[in-house]
């Protein structure tokens, strides 16, 4: 439905971005607001964090926070054709820094380490494999390894006491697979992104339905007792893709991958860019999550507007300039 509804409001309206960088803005200004005064999230909502955990703004909990600013931040990247203006990048900061600052979220925090090396990992393949690399793009790459790394020691060492500083403590000294047996939360989130798959796997991908991944998890738990040492409970599966295939089995499966080879093949994302989506969706990400969809929607609004740019060029036989699908 969001999937049906951004796309359509795409083809009538253009990309929101004056809606995005507002809802950007209220998230960061809520959650400053949350500091002074923690108990007014409590009007909205449960109020589900802790001392020495990070804020909440507008959303349950610290990791939904951090995970909403990532792809809020990916949407606004991805609609202004990854040349956003200075109003866009400063959001874009914002809510990359509110992820390490203010929602303090582990598992977001691994998901930007992993999304950064595998999308690094692309680029550099791309750059060999094409022999077109250009100096100013390895330049780039170059320096934002080492920016990346320099920001990891500095959260480490001046970071005090604060959740993050934990977290790139751990990752430097013991790795980023070993932070899953120090951090409970990491370790209880994966389990789901884990044992969905593997309970999808052991019922043959027939469809499991939304009350039974409680029982059929157990049947899964043996297998990774040793990395999965904090086990939860309850029929929830958070985790978007492992929920998708699960509860809907082989037809789950089937949409799974016609989103991502349309988005790839008749959208407008690269390999790299699906790569990292398929890491973000396994994780803590509830199915009713909106972004998800309206990325998706986004990457194929892009695809549909770069093959009518295509056709009316070779049509009137002149250059066609795409325009930016931020102009609203």
């Amino acid at each position: 439905m969001v999937f049906l509804a951004f796309y359509n409001y795409l083809r009538r309206y253009g990309f929101p971005l004056k809606i995005l960088l507002f809802s950007c803005a209220s998230w960061i200004v809520f959650a400053f607001v949350e500091i002074f005064n923690p108990h007014l999230k409590s009007l909205l909502a449960a109020y589900r964090t802790s001392e020495g955990r990070g804020l909440t703004s507008l959303s349950p909990e610290p990791t939904y926070f951090a995970i909403f600013m990532i792809f809020l931040a990916w949407l606004i990247l991805v609609g202004t054709n990854y040349r956003p203006k200075i109003i866009s990048k400063l959001m874009v900061l914002g809510c990359v820094i509110s992820v390490f600052v203010l929602a303090q979220s582990a598992m977001a925090i691994l998901y930007i380490v992993s999304a950064f090396a595998i999308y690094s990992v692309y680029v550099i393949l791309k750059l060999f494999l094409t022999f077109r690399g250009r100096i100013w793009q390895v330049t780039t790459i170059v320096l934002t390894f080492a920016i990346s790394v320099g920001a990891i020691y500095a959260v480490a060492d001046y970071g005090g006491e604060s959740r993050a500083s934990r977290l790139m403590n751990n990752i430097i000294n013991h790795g980023i697979v070993e932070v899953i047996y120090v951090d409970a939360s990491v370790a209880r989130r994966l389990e789901d992104a884990i044992l969905s798959i593997h309970a999808a796997i052991n019922n043959k991908l027939m469809p499991g339905g939304l009350d039974t991944y409680e029982t059929q998890k157990e049947f899964a738990r043996p297998f990774w007792q040793e990395y999965l040492w904090s086990p939860s409970t309850g029929n929830k599966i958070m985790s978007w893709s492992g929920a998708i295939i699960y509860e809907l089995g082989l037809f789950g499966f089937l949409a799974y991958f016609l989103f991502l080879w349309g988005a790839f093949r008749k959208g407008s994302a690269s390999l790299g860019e699906v790569a990292v989506f398929m890491v973000f969706a396994v994780g803590a990400i509830p199915v009713a999550f909106p972004l998800i969809p309206m990325l998706l929607a986004l990457w194929f609004f892009q695809g549909r507007e770069i093959r009518m740019a295509r056709r009316n060029r070779i049509k009137t036989g002149t250059p066609t300039k795409i325009a930016p699908s931020s102009a609203s």
